[in-house]
């Protein structure tokens, strides 16, 4: 259960940051690459 948890946080982390680049302009760009 707990390794579920920790991927819907992943989830949900990567989808705020895809609709936040500025939020986290490193993060956006690893994910771009």
């Amino acid at each position: 259960e707990q390794q579920k948890r920790e991927e819907e946080l992943k989830a949900k982390e990567a989808e705020l940051i895809r609709g936040n680049p500025l939020l986290n302009p490193t993060t956006s760009f690893n994910v771009k690459r």
